[in-house]
């Protein structure tokens, strides 16, 4: 492929992402009004993130910058200044901390790390956490099913195992993954979205 077609399919491919955000928005508008400041810089941004990150396997700067861009502003204008800074910071500190481990481990890219920063700006801390809940879910079922698919879920099932009864034993005992496991490709941010979309459609997963 020759550098001019690739221009050309990531220009079709930012286009399909701004085109079915646009339309995602609108749809959710129509479905459930009205839909507040928050929810709507929110849906915005998470259908942005994850087409992008399914597209691309990417989470630019520029779209988490947005995250917390706007995050401030919603913040503020839902809370005051103080409540609303509070939260701001808050939520971008706990959407850090709970994927730093992973992405230390070489599980996860920076660019989630900063997808989940992102949602906590918009969304809080209590917000994130739940994003968190629903993704690891989320998360744990996509995995599975790739797994499945590849012949592989025994092999992993079995490395948890002896990662996790060795913790409970308290001695560490880490497995890497095998070759082929490792040529796996998760969209990760893209089921960081559909967590956030989750927390709009069926609430916080703890009661805060």
């Amino acid at each position: 492929m020759d550098a001019k077609t690739q221009r050309l399919n990531d220009l079709q491919g930012r286009l399909a992402v701004v085109t079915l955000a646009t339309g995602g928005l609108l749809v959710v508008a129509a479905v459930q009004p009205p839909l507040g400041l928050r929810s709507m810089v929110l849906v915005l941004f998470l259908i942005l993130m994850g087409m992008e990150d399914f597209l691309t396997r990417r989470v630019p700067n520029r779209l988490v910058l947005f995250g917390l861009s706007a995050g401030v502003v919603v913040q503020i204008s839902s809370l005051g200044w103080g409540a609303g800074l509070f939260n701001w910071g808050t939520g971008v500190l706990l959407g850090l901390a709970l994927l730093l481990p992973f992405y230390a481990f070489g599980g996860l890219g920076a660019g989630d790390v900063k997808a989940l920063a992102g949602i906590g700006a918009l969304v809080g801390w209590g917000g994130v956490l739940s994003v968190f809940i629903y993704t690891a879910l989320l998360g744990g079922v996509v995995a599975s099913a790739m797994l499945l698919r590849r012949g592989l879920l025994g092999g992993a099932t079995m490395r948890l195992f002896y990662l996790y009864s060795g913790i409970w034993r308290g001695r560490w005992q880490y497995i890497p993954p095998s070759p082929q496991e490792s040529r796996l490709s998760m969209p990760y941010g893209t089921i960081l979205a559909v967590g956030g979309l989750c927390l709009l459609a069926f609430g916080p997963v703890l009661p805060f």
